[in-house]
């Protein structure tokens, strides 16, 4: 029975509300239910509501409210209406709720669907968004936020791609917006992008969203980062690509080591077809030059390591070894498992011929194919490790040809050659194919000889073979050559314990065996160890001597035999040492020579002679001339020092005032220099002597060719120089023969008148020595001259 409290006017009022499938109250203004229809009692499921708190705003509302009913039957939804009215003369509020219970219910199942929906979506490792018709933002998950930069989906809901790309982009994506619109068709894409100030390869599928009744709701769109997939596409090909068109071979084998595959460069670099060769064991290709244990190394690598690299030598198809350099890699699977072996190998067989050539040149004498200086020595060394292992005796022999220069300097460098290519021969012939034979340079050459402690006739015996074999004659085109050979020995361990010392021990014990005759061995001696340290210390005083002014020029008389005046002189270097005192020149020039210390010592006697030479001739107004010495070294290109002509002009003295004395020997040298400055000068007017001559090898041809001027009888034949003796034959033919030439003859080292008075007798031309001057410093060879001359 439906509650009054207040008298109704209108029964047709009533009816109607009683009908009525809404909730209406009445409520007054503090909210007090003053009428409730049938249904709001159903609704709020209460008989008792009128008197009763509504609950409920009662304040007019333009739009309805959404409230929630908390009732017996459980919580409901309902919409409220509030409109006011006058109810019985007061103020009062007409209430209408409608119903939303299960609508309610269907939308929070909806909006849990979205949100499950979402959650998933914001978890997928994509982009995805969706926009309506309009191109505004509706939803995005996570990741297109975070490509955005953007923190929440609220600063995104309702704006276009404008707020949030550079314009050109924006437009690109709404014109894909709305084909997809348009044909409400998907359309999938594939873009690169800049993401994190990085390039990336994205793919982006875009799609028409429809509702059941097939209205177009908007786009939603799919994007994903498919940069690795890209990356290793790219590399899957790249590996293709390599494969097929490397230069190099590459084979693949199973875990069975069966090639599964090879690549074109394989056939090219093997000859074998990947025909022949899948299915079988990479062993068909082996040259069967390695051992087994070759191979066992090569598996444990790949075991423990998982790789292995080097050099291996297979056969080709043909039959053709050739060598490769190889690398084989184990390829994993899952598991960690070897799955497949991949071998990558080029072929360096003409690297490895030319590695050996080179090796050979490097190592090897050209000329001789002997070991050079450089292989002879890592040999010695070696042959020292072993012997002290062993306590075996090692001979170090050090050979030189005598009287080779001679038949270069004659014949020419080619005869040099076969000459030299001979020895080595016959040298070699005289030692096992154990021992080691080498070309320390020029005409030297070097032996190795190890034998037990108590075998040392042996290095006696090939020592003395080496020497004889050596004095055979040598057929030089079509001529026959004598040399001979001269050596030093010495022997580890006695003599010395590493190979430097044994081979300056051996040069040393050569240079006494080559001083005391040649053609003969010597064995090394401390003695010669004294003699050496002796040598070295007189060629770093020799050095010193040059800076500090040691050196004096004396100056020998040369007495015209006709007239027996003094018009000529020798300049002679004389060497006084501080604390040796007068060093003999015996001794330093060939220090001298060896050091090329000669070329400033040559040049600075010169200069003092010149000098000397010019102060004389002026003070005593006489022409006066000056001998001075050049040493063959003087002559080379390589070596060349002071201009002698060009100083000779600077200081205002007459070319023909000076004569450049020479050795025999230098005639026969055909070094082009030499000849080029003994013409100069012959041109100059500078006068050539021949020293010694005599006592070396002669061409009357050479003597011509030069203009010589003088030749000086060696003082040899002039100290035993008496009637019917050999000494006075050869010094009155070499008299004879140079007049006949229209050379003058100078007789050097006279001592007594009847020296004087046989070559006087002879028509030698002029005398040097004692029976004159002994050789005189410049003051007292000044006042001798001086003398002479008033």
């Amino acid at each position: 029975m439906m509650q009054t409290a207040l008298p109704i006017n209108g029964t047709d009022a009533v009816n109607i509300l009683t009908t009525v499938s809404d909730a209406v109250m009445v409520t007054d203004a503090d909210g007090i239910i003053l009428y409730a229809n049938p249904a709001a009692h159903s609704l709020l499921d209460r008989e008792d509501l009128l008197g009763k708190n509504a609950g409920l705003p009662v304040m007019a509302t333009r739009k309805p409210i959404d409230v929630h009913l908390v009732r017996r039957s459980g919580l409901g939804w309902a919409q409220l209406r509030a409109l006011p009215i006058q109810w019985a003369g007061q103020t009062a509020s007409v209430l209408t709720l409608t119903d939303i219970t299960e609508l309610k219910t269907v939308q929070q199942q909806i909006s849990e669907s979205e949100a499950i929906l979402w959650v998933i979506l914001d978890n997928l490792p994509f982009l995805v968004w969706m926009k309506d018709t309009a191109g505004r933002y509706v939803h995005a998950n996570k990741q297109w936020l975070h490509s955005a930069g953007q923190r929440d989906i609220e600063s995104v809901m309702g704006k276009t791609d404008a707020d949030f790309w550079p314009d050109s982009l924006a437009k690109h994506y709404r014109a894909i917006d709305n084909d997809v619109l348009q044909t409400r068709r998907q359309i999938k894409l594939l873009e690169q992008a800049l993401h994190n100030g990085r390039e990336t390869w994205v793919e982006t599928t875009k799609l028409p969203v429809i509702d059941n009744d097939g209205q177009l709701l908007g786009v939603i769109g799919f994007a994903h980062d498919i940069t690795a997939e890209r990356t290793a596409e790219e590399q899957l090909k790249l590996a293709a690509s390599i494969f097929e068109y490397s230069g190099e071979g590459m084979i693949v084998t199973d875990t069975q080591n069966k090639m599964i595959a090879v690549n074109p460069a394989f056939t090219k670099l093997t000859g074998y077809s990947a025909a022949e060769v899948i299915g079988e064991n990479p062993r068909i290709l082996g040259s069967g030059i390695h051992h087994e244990s070759f191979y066992q190394d090569m598996w444990d690598a790949l075991q423990k390591m998982g790789f292995w690299s080097g050099e291996i030598t297979d056969k080709k198809k043909n039959g053709d070894f050739h060598v490769k350099k190889m690398c084989i890699n184990v390829i994993p699977d899952s598991e960690g498992k070897p799955y497949r072996y991949v071998g990558l190998f080029s072929d360096i067989t003409d690297a490895k011929n030319n590695e050996a050539t080179i090796w050979h040149q490097a190592n090897y004498d050209i000329l001789t194919e002997l070991p050079n200086r450089r292989l002879f020595q890592d040999r010695l060394d070696q042959e020292i490790k072993k012997a002290k292992r062993s306590e075996a005796l090692i001979a170090v022999l050090f050979i030189d040809l005598d009287n080779f220069k001679e038949v270069n300097d004659t014949l020419g460098h080619h005869a040099g050659d076969a000459l030299l290519v001979e020895a080595s021969k016959r040298i070699k012939s005289c030692v096992s194919p154990a021992e080691t034979v080498s070309r320390f340079g020029g005409d030297e050459f070097l032996v190795i000889l190890a034998c037990k402690p108590d075998s040392s006739s042996h290095i006696e015996s090939v020592a003395q073979k080496i020497l004889a074999t050596l004095q055979e004659p040598i057929a030089v085109n079509d001529e026959l050559f004598f040399i001979s050979g001269s050596m030093g020995i010495t022997l580890y361990p006695h003599d010395a314990g590493t190979s430097e010392e044994l081979i300056k021990n051996a040069d040393q014990a050569l240079y006494v065996a080559k001083s005391t005759g040649r053609n003969r061995a010597s064995y090394f001696t401390n003695t010669m160890q004294e003699q050496a340290q002796a040598k070295l210390k007189l060629t770093t005083d020799l050095r010193t001597a040059l800076k500090e002014k040691q050196f004096r020029v004396f100056y020998q008389p040369i007495v015209d035999l006709l007239t027996g005046k003094i018009g000529k002189a020798e300049a002679l270097v004389r060497w006084f040492h501080p604390t040796r005192g007068m060093v003999s020149p015996a001794d330093f020039i060939p220090l001298a020579e060896e050091t090329g210390l000669i070329i400033e010592l040559g040049d600075w006697i010169f200069k003092e002679a010149a000098n000397f030479t010019k102060y004389i001739s002026q003070k005593t107004q006489q022409t006066f001339q000056i001998s001075i010495n050049k040493s063959p070294f003087q002559f080379h290109e390589k070596l060349r020092g002071e201009d002698w002509i060009a100083y000779l002009s600077e200081i205002g003295l007459h070319r023909n005032q000076i004569v450049v004395e020479i050795t025999e020997g230098l005639l026969l040298n055909s070094d082009p220099s030499v000849t080029k400055r003994l013409l100069e000068y012959r041109d100059a007017g500078i006068e050539v002597a021949i020293d010694d001559f005599g006592t070396g090898y002669s061409s009357l041809a050479y003597l011509n060719k030069f203009d010589i001027d003088y030749l000086k009888i060696d003082q040899s034949f002039t100290k035993n120089i008496r009637p019917g003796t050999s000494e006075l034959a050869i010094s009155e033919a070499i008299i004879v023969m140079a007049h006949k030439l229209g050379l003058r003859v100078i007789a050097e080292g006279v001592e007594t008148e009847a020296q004087r008075d046989l070559l006087i007798a002879a028509g030698c031309d002029f005398a040097q020595g004692y029976l004159y001057s002994k050789p005189l410093p410049s003051e007292a060879f000044e006042k001798l001259f001086t003398d002479i001359t008033q």
